[in-house]
């Protein structure tokens, strides 16, 4: 009867444990949806300005100067194609190793995050790569 009980009362500490450590890198963290938040609302806001230049001037612009567009201080964004069809960017976040990318209109190449290609305009994150944009 005694091992029985030191047999459970292992396993319930073995499970404590584990959920423990898996929670660290949990990506439903706060902070992480934090950092998710930011990335995702710089790329949703380079679509704004790409469509309120294009609803001005009837084609997209690959100057970043005309949209008077900033990112967020602590998210660095990095445009890989910008044309006068649409683009592609990256984002990552000083607070986190995770990535977020996004690509609007029509591109010639399109952004992997992980495994997946996100839908067009469509922000997509991913907190378990690592590494510059």
């Amino acid at each position: 009867m005694s091992i029985f009980r030191f047999t459970i009362g292992f396993g319930v500490i073995a499970v404590l444990l584990f959920f423990a450590l898996v929670g660290k890198g949990c990506s439903c963290s706060p902070k992480w949806k934090a950092y998710q938040a930011a990335a995702r609302s710089d790329l949703r806001n380079l679509q704004t300005a790409e469509e309120a230049y294009f609803e001005a001037h009837s084609t997209f612009t690959d100057n970043a100067e005309l949209l008077n567009y900033n990112t967020s201080t602590s998210v660095r964004m990095r445009v890989v194609e910008f044309s006068d069809s649409g683009f592609v960017a990256f984002t990552t976040h000083r607070g986190n190793d995770g990535r977020c990318a996004m690509y609007f209109g029509k591109v010639a190449y399109r952004p992997v995050v992980g495994n997946t290609v996100p839908q067009p305009g469509e922000p997509y994150c991913d907190m378990r790569l690592k590494g510059e944009n």
